[in-house]
């Protein structure tokens, strides 16, 4: 594809004249001239194309950064009109040398050359602000010395053919040095006067003896060491002999060390861990949140049956409480005497109770729908089948410990109740017979018969003492009897006489034996002492 100053003022929008920065990476150009009507570009950016040439970048005279990397470019003729450059990038390309045409870049500072086909290292000398030269993937085997190259820090020449490492004990400002995959089986002592070098890799050589590597120890600054791949890593003591050998190291083939960097990783690790452990808690809230989002949904949809349900589950407690306290109430009361029966408010309530936690069982699977309709609205298919099985699992569960808690709760019921008709049975009887036994017992009434024998039987125990002998009344205290009989006939005689003037001699009689034996126990029970004084045994 060949650019044209109408693509470039379109894909800028604005005037090809005053752009400043221009990227065209990646798009298929064989053909960039169009670009030197850009008379003000500082940066230009042609990499990943197809360029075989760099005919119109050599008319950019402002241009200070250029990418030609990624192009299948062969020579690099009228780069030396580009007096400001100060980055020239042409790696990955089919650059086999370097062209005399670099000497006129005094401005250059970095000059990236890598991964082309190189052979050999020649017009450098007058880049005297270069600071960065990267020559890796080539073909290089030796490179001359070049002290005019003051301000080299960082010198790259990996994968190569190097044999020896240049002599860079002219170069005093080099830093970094990478020599890494190359032939080197020992290192010159030229290396011994490189005494700023902080960076130093040479992995995957052929460093195999400790005198090999003696030189490091010149090195006092350096800090990050890297021999992998190398055959002296295989011998024994490899690692305190180095650290003995160069102290100032940090890093040994790629593994740091020093006291510091230590205790800042261990920090660091106990902080990953905590922030692991953080994030892992905050995931399982989440998922727990998402879980319960469509439960917390139901909750809110039948927050006044679940009101209800707790305050019927909170009476039926209650109640079941209260009746014991009844009982021992009425208990307490009977035996004062006081016969006192259950509160009709307690069974009531205690049935009230019962009918409540069946109402509640009843209740609480509309609103366990509607938890799992809100909860498999509420995610994804997947999480909807796991709130799915969860709500119906905790449902079944519900079910089944309310109809186990409601027939416990009528069957303590129903023993409640046996048990206080019991008590109150056995006690209304218990009271009935001790109060019975404490009232007098009615008196029969006396029959027309049972009067006429009783007279009869006074009349014969009359007739019977007249027929005993004087001495024999005496003696058994009825004499005395007899005559406190005859005085108090007379006496009753007497006052018949003066009251009525009628009436008949048998009845008289009677009556006066009667009164005789009346007068007879009143005394008997006004005596004292043994009860015998009557006929003189007290005397």
């Amino acid at each position: 594809m060949q650019l044209t100053v109408e693509q470039l003022s379109e894909w800028c929008g604005q005037p090809a004249a005053e752009i400043t920065d221009l990227n065209l990476s990646s798009k298929e150009l064989t053909d960039a001239s169009a670009v030197a009507s850009c008379t003000n570009l500082r940066k230009l950016n042609l990499s990943k194309n197809n360029l075989t040439t760099i005919t119109g970048v050599r008319d950019l005279s402002a241009l200070t950064w250029l990418n030609l990397s990624q192009n299948v470019i062969t020579a690099i003729t009228g780069v030396d009109q580009l007096k400001k450059l100060n980055v020239l990038n042409l790696s990955n390309n089919e650059l086999t040398t370097i062209s005399s045409d670099i000497e006129h870049l005094e401005g250059l500072k970095a000059l990236i050359l890598n991964n082309n086909k190189i052979g050999s290292v020649q017009h450098l000398e007058k880049l005297t602000q270069l600071n960065t030269l990267v020559l890796s993937h080539n073909h290089i085997k030796t490179m001359p010395s070049l002290p005019t190259l003051t301000q080299l820090t960082k010198f790259s020449a990996a994968h190569n053919e190097f044999t020896t490492i240049p002599d860079f004990s002219v170069n005093p400002a080099l830093k970094e040095l990478r020599m890494n995959d190359n032939g080197i089986a020992k290192l010159p002592d030229t290396l011994r006067n490189c005494s700023s070098v902080e960076i130093l890799d040479l992995g995957n050589n052929q460093l195999a003896e400790w005198s090999g590597i003696a030189a490091l120890g010149s090195l006092t600054k350096l800090t990050n060491l890297n021999l992998k791949g190398n055959p002296l890593v295989e011998k024994d003591g490899y690692r305190e002999k180095i650290l003995k050998l160069v102290p100032s190291l940090r890093v040994l083939d790629g593994q740091r060390f020093d006291p510091k960097f230590l205790e800042r990783k261990k920090k660091h690790e106990a902080n990953l861990n905590i922030v692991e452990k953080k994030q892992r808690l905050k995931r399982e809230k989440q998922l727990k949140k998402d879980d319960d989002g469509g439960a917390i949904e139901g909750k809110k949809d039948s927050g006044e049956t679940i009101s209800v349900e707790k305050q019927q589950s909170r009476g039926t407690k209650r109640t079941l409480k209260g009746a014991p306290t009844e009982q021992v109430v009425a208990k307490k009361m009977k035996k004062e005497g006081e016969a006192v029966k259950p509160s009709e408010h307690g069974k009531a309530s205690s049935n009230k109770g019962t009918k409540r936690a069946n109402e509640d069982h009843v209740e609480k699977k509309p609103g366990l729908k509607k938890v799992k309709v809100a909860a498999a609205a509420a995610g994804s298919k997947k999480d909807e089948r796991k709130i799915a099985a969860k709500t119906s699992a905790a449902a079944a569960a519900a079910n089944g410990d309310m109809e186990r808690k409601t027939n416990k709760r009528t069957r303590e019921d129903m023993k409640t109740k046996k048990r206080v008709a019991g008590t109150e049975e056995k006690e209304s009887t218990a009271s009935s017979k001790k109060d019975s036994f404490f009232l007098p017992k009615e008196e029969e009434p006396a029959h027309k018969g049972d009067i006429e024998a009783n007279e009869k039987q006074q009349q014969q125990a009359e007739a019977n003492v007249k027929g005993m002998s004087k001495a024999v009344r005496q003696k058994s205290g009825v004499v005395g009897i007899v005559d406190k009989t005859k005085a108090a006939t007379t006496q009753r005689k007497t006052s018949v006489k003066g009251k009525k003037n009628g009436g008949s001699n048998a009845d008289s009689s009677k009556d006066d034996v009667v009164s005789l034996l009346e007068s007879a126990a009143q005394k008997e029970k006004e005596t004292t002492g043994t009860g015998l004084d009557v006929g003189g045994w007290d005397d």
